[in-house]
């Protein structure tokens, strides 16, 4: 996920006196991204799945339809998830543990404005 973000037009990577610490923006708001991981229970990771893969002009309703995904300590699905700060962009990736592995089940999904608003009302 880290060179998806890094190559996006939107995003600004700053780094620190001697790159001991790096600062991520969504540049169109200024506002910092925070980077999380959650682990998710099959059922959980399945509403995730549906969502990422709705179309665009579905995303909202299909979000309004899942509700809040309640995540736990430990899990067979992991979401790599980045959220700015003020919930205009979102970036997120599922994956599923198969083969002793996490294996991705899903492309990088990125969205912005309204998209990213909806999106982040799961977390």
């Amino acid at each position: 996920m880290g060179k998806t973000l890094s190559n996006h037009p939107h995003i600004q990577i700053i780094k620190s006196v001697f790159g001991l610490k790096q600062t991520v923006l969504y540049q169109p708001t200024q506002s910092c991204i925070d980077v999380f991981q959650y682990d998710y229970t099959p059922e959980a990771g399945l509403k995730l799945e549906r969502v990422f893969n709705a179309p665009s002009e579905k995303l909202e309703e299909t979000v309004k339809h899942t509700g809040k995904v309640s995540h736990t300590s430990v899990g067979n699905m992991h979401l790599d998830l980045c959220i700015s700060r003020d919930h205009q962009f979102v970036a997120a990736q599922l994956f599923r543990y198969a083969d002793l592995m996490f294996r991705p089940i899903t492309d990088v999904k990125v969205y912005e404005g309204k998209e990213a608003e909806w999106l982040a009302l799961l977390f």
